[in-house]
């Protein structure tokens, strides 16, 4: 249900949610499957140049990252490449043009800075 939160339509809910991931110290015993979902999820949101669904999968990890009951040192092997996909990747927008991918980038590049010095 979190992650249906996370990337629900309805912003309300959707900040609600993604605030609770810097939050909630009981998350670590669903992390395996909170970073599984991110990874996916961008994959996806590259995959179909969906900005929108890597900028929900992006924020997700931003707050964990600020969640200092949460240890993302056995993620990182999984995580980083995603996140550098993010900053790279050709096209990671339908309408490049009409869309500012360089937000995106720069929060990939910010959120893998923050791994770095965690």
């Amino acid at each position: 249900e979190l992650t249906t939160k996370c990337i629900s339509t309805d912003k309300v809910v959707r900040d609600e949610a993604v605030h609770s991931l810097s939050t909630d110290p009981g998350l670590a015993a669903v992390l395996p499957r909170l970073t599984v979902f991110i990874i996916e999820g961008i994959r996806v949101g590259l995959g179909d140049c969906k900005m929108y669904y890597i900028q929900y999968m992006l924020e997700m990890l931003d707050n964990l990252l600020q969640n200092k009951a949460i240890r993302l040192e056995k993620f990182l092997h999984d995580i980083i490449p995603s996140v550098i996909s993010c900053m790279v990747c050709t096209q990671i927008c339908g309408r490049p043009l009409e869309q500012d991918h360089w937000l995106v980038r720069g929060f990939a590049a910010r959120i893998l800075a923050g791994l770095v010095k965690s």
